[in-house]
């Protein structure tokens, strides 16, 4: 032990400091680009619809996708949410075109899968379009819209 305080005491001063601040340096960039990797990661809103057996999902999703890619309501939808400001968009036109390549709709055995993709910093506004979304569902399929 005594050797070891003895190799740190001719160790000059400045090396000790200048070592310190690279060591906080490391650390501070390492939870910096965990926290951005962390927010910018995948964190879809969706729901899942479970058919009747013997009832033809994949003609019902595409009958669902394309009511919900109808250009007034994706258009309504994005002046509602305000994504030309959230998203910085050129317009409202371009925020329907982005809640359109955003949009997902997949059938699977007896089951519809109806959603909006974004990343997690993303997640007040998606499930803000979703919520919309959801109830043009229930209009579509003829059941009462959650509450919200």
């Amino acid at each position: 032990m005594q050797r070891l305080i003895a190799a740190i005491s001719t160790i000059d001063r400045r090396t000790v400091i200048a070592f310190l601040v690279v060591l906080v340096l490391l650390m501070g960039g390492t939870l910096f680009g965990m926290w951005t990797w962390w927010q910018n990661r995948p964190l879809p809103s969706f729901m899942t619809l479970q058919m009747k057996s013997g009832a033809d999902v994949t003609e019902q999703a595409k009958q669902i996708k394309a009511n919900l890619s109808e250009r007034e309501f994706l258009l309504k939808v994005s002046k509602e949410v305000g994504l030309k400001t959230e998203w910085n968009l050129e317009s409202d036109e371009a925020g329907a075109a982005d809640i359109k390549s955003r949009l997902f709709v997949t059938a699977a055995g007896t089951t519809i899968s109806i959603g909006v993709a974004g990343k997690r910093k993303e997640k007040p506004v998606v499930d803000e379009i979703f919520s919309r979304l959801e109830k043009r569902v229930a209009k579509i399929i003829g059941m009462h819209a959650p509450p919200h």
